[in-house]
């Protein structure tokens, strides 16, 4: 299933004729907001050969104190489905990025990166 990430501070590059200059995500995972902690959105994918895409994000982010304006993160609405449901994050600061290494050998390392978002809207589309 691809799932894919955008946003100008992420320098994009899937294959997909759909989703040019975007970002392929290999795993996400949402928490949803509590009494003292926004909503979280963690998003981990195969570290890019020529540079890591989301660490564009965290740059912006903690090292040049620029908010994320808005995120778009596109997910099917089921298995190898032209359809996908899109959401908006806005508002969204970076909590923490990692370089994970691989177990396996000559696999390429992982990207880490956990978001808090203030506010998220969903529409569906197809392509």
């Amino acid at each position: 299933m691809a799932v894919f990430l955008h946003a100008v501070e992420a320098d994009g590059e899937t294959n997909d004729i759909n989703h040019a200059d975007w970002v392929d995500v290999d795993l996400f995972s949402w928490s949803p907001p509590s009494l003292s902690q926004p909503c979280r959105l963690t998003i981990v994918r195969r570290l890019n050969k020529r540079k890591p895409c989301l660490q564009g994000l965290m740059f912006a982010n903690v090292y040049y104190k620029k908010r994320i304006q808005r995120i778009t993160l596109e997910i099917p609405v089921a298995p190898n489905s032209d359809e996908y449901r899109r959401h908006t994050l806005i508002g969204v600061q970076v909590l923490s990025y990692q370089i994970i290494p691989s177990a396996e050998r000559n696999a390429r390392p992982r990207e880490k990166l956990v978001l808090a978002i203030e506010q998220h809207g969903h529409e569906k589309i197809s392509y």
